[in-house]
């Protein structure tokens, strides 16, 4: 089978969208599938070194083929984006592809109009991606339409939200959340944890509003027995926390900065506890507030790690974390926060049982099955 994946994301970036699209590409790829994946020329190719490609850069073991249409070297946005799409979607068409997928609703459009079958996975409305496109989709009920396959969503919230808002038929949407490759975390599944007389405590990820940071750096004022960690970030915000990690004397926390995906297992591993301190509003790059509907990526890297995970007890992450298999908390309440701190350092064992539970429920979560399970819905 030929799969032809389109998508507008830098590759390579520190984007989460685009370590979905290239860890996705891999699962097809070790599923079997001829994919192939189509991308504008915008990529962050500073990212890379003589020693680093790519597929380096997201810790990708199984290669694809990357197209990147030279001729859009812009930000696939306003103008350029219906460019990007239309021009991908022509350049789809002569590889003869027996299906096409893509993140976005312009590409599933056109693909639509020239008569190519189309899976279509969103991760938030269409309305955040085009306003003319959601009400294209609205009018002409595409959602439905018998070259649209399917339309994957990444939680059972979203999931909800598409019923509501679109005529959808109840077959026609599938709920996949993220996932994990496990294999990029089997060099480090030996090494033991709360073996010290103090924590290392980690996050990594966005320093977006809402993801928590300042939690972080509460609990480190409050609990100066342990060590914090935080990996991730843009320039600006790094130098923001840094800062003010001087200017408090936060002693025990260090702003590391972003790391690639590829080095995440590694990180992870030498640490004790993994943090999600997601607030009751998170935003993506833009202005957009996805915390009713996500799944995020380091949910299940966190759960593959072996690491205790604290979490905030949003419902939407309580689609997969629970109280055995991780600590769930109120996101605002740092006495919460830094009361499980302690209980993990004073019960160790019931600790380390919730990992084992965490490992072993990731297991349904491989970026593997997921492809797998997509390509069950194309065969059916």
């Amino acid at each position: 089978m030929k799969l032809i994946y389109i998508a507008n994301s830098s590759i390579p970036s520190k984007s989460a969208n685009s370590i979905h699209v290239m860890k996705m590409c891999e699962a097809f790829k070790e599923n079997g599938i001829d994919v192939e994946l189509i991308v504008p020329n915008i990529g962050e190719y500073n990212l890379l070194t003589t020693n680093i490609n790519e597929f380096d850069f997201y810790g990708i073991l199984s290669k694809f083929d990357i197209n990147y249409e030279k001729s859009v070297s812009y930000e696939p946005v306003g103008f350029y984006q219906y460019l990007f799409s239309f021009l991908s979607v022509i350049k789809a068409l002569f590889k003869k592809p027996d299906i096409i997928m893509t993140r976005n609703p312009i590409i599933a459009l056109i693909s639509i109009v020239f008569y190519q079958k189309v899976i279509i996975e969103m991760h938030s409305n269409i309305e955040a991606v085009s306003n003319f496109t959601y009400k294209i989709y609205k009018k002409f009920n595409i959602f439905n339409h018998k070259r649209l396959i399917k339309l994957i969503v990444i939680s059972d919230k979203l999931k909800d939200i598409y019923l509501n808002k679109y005529k959808i038929d109840y077959n026609k949407i599938q709920v996949l959340h993220d996932g994990v490759n496990l294999n990029n975390f089997v060099k480090y599944d030996k090494i033991p944890i709360l073996e010290e007389n103090f924590l290392n405590i980690c996050y990594v990820g966005s320093m977006n509003k809402g993801r928590g940071i300042d939690i972080i750096f509460n609990m480190a004022k409050k609990d100066k027995n342990n060590i914090y960690n935080i990996y991730g970030g843009e320039i600006e915000d790094i130098k923001y926390w840094n800062d003010l990690r001087n200017k408090e004397e936060i002693l025990n926390i260090n702003i590391n900065g972003h790391i690639n995906n590829s080095e995440v297992p590694k990180i992870l591993s030498q640490h004790d506890v993994v943090l999600m301190p997601y607030q009751k509003e998170v935003f993506v790059r833009g202005s957009e507030d996805t915390s009713s509907w996500m799944s995020p990526m380091k949910m299940f890297e966190y759960m593959a790690s072996g690491r205790v995970i604290i979490s905030s007890n949003l419902s939407v992450i309580q689609e997969v974390l629970n109280d055995d298999n991780s600590y769930l908390v109120s996101p605002d309440n740092i006495d919460e926060w830094v009361n499980a701190i302690n209980y993990i350092k004073d019960n160790k064992e019931k600790a380390i049982l919730k990992t084992k539970k965490a490992l072993e429920d990731v297991q349904s979560y491989t970026w593997q099955n997921r492809a797998k399970r997509i390509m069950e819905m194309i065969n059916e």
